[in-house]
């Protein structure tokens, strides 16, 4: 499928995966692709949601901690589980959420 990236390329950002994923949709309720091309799709479609599950989810937890920690100064500490450098394997060096190979269960 020549316009659809690669379904092993990690997106940029959730943005840019929401956008992806917008698009992707949109072809195949259009009836613009062949078979063999709509599986493709749908496949790169479920990297790209589980991507922006994850991206959603990462951003949530931050959100929890700060509302529920707020004023006990342990947000730091807390908030250091989402830096790549602390040992989250959940997220790449830029803050988003990796991508995990189709079949691999979300945590």
């Amino acid at each position: 499928m020549p316009d659809t990236p690669d379904r092993e390329t990690t997106p940029r950002s959730f943005e840019s995966a929401l956008a992806e994923f917008e698009a992707l949709v949109e072809k195949m309720e259009r009836g613009e692709l062949s078979l063999e091309d709509s599986v493709s799709a749908y496949e790169r479609g479920v990297v790209l949601h589980r991507y922006c599950e994850r991206a959603l989810s990462t951003a949530e937890r931050k959100i929890r901690i700060l509302t529920e920690g707020a004023g006990d100064g342990g947000q730091e500490e807390a908030l250091q589980l989402f830096r790549p450098e602390a040992g989250d394997t959940s997220t790449s060096g830029e803050g988003e959420p990796a991508a995990s190979a189709p079949g691999e269960a979300d945590t």
